[in-house]
């Protein structure tokens, strides 16, 4: 049981780290931090482009399996999966207080008969 309880914490742990936020300097964060995926707004739409590269002032990579070369001129917004402190910490606060709970109900529970 707390075996389980531990995986589930921690896997709400990892979803809570991270969150999708814009990007200041497209051009920089893609050069510097290489990800894996961004999302771009060009025009109406916004497009996942997998594994993203610059090439000059060209955005490239793949959209489904469609390859794209989009020049950052076009792109309305860049956002990509970041670490979001705010509800890191917050999850954080939630897990002490459902711990904390939890030993106290264990140190009130009164040990019953135990039966061979």
């Amino acid at each position: 049981m707390r075996r389980a309880l531990s995986i589930v914490l921690l896997s709400l742990g990892g979803l809570a780290c991270y969150g999708v936020a814009p990007v200041a300097d497209p051009a920089r964060y893609l050069t510097d931090s290489k990800p894996t995926q961004v999302w771009v707004r060009e025009g109406d739409s916004t497009l996942q482009i997998d594994r993203p590269q610059l090439a000059g002032d060209t955005l490239l990579g793949f959209v489904g399996k469609t390859y794209r070369e989009i020049p950052l001129s076009q792109v309305r917004e860049l956002r990509a999966r970041r670490f979001v402190l705010g509800s890191t910490l917050a999850l954080g606060a939630a897990i002490a207080l459902v711990s904390a709970a939890g030993v106290a109900a264990l140190r009130r529970r009164k040990p019953g008969p135990v039966t061979p």
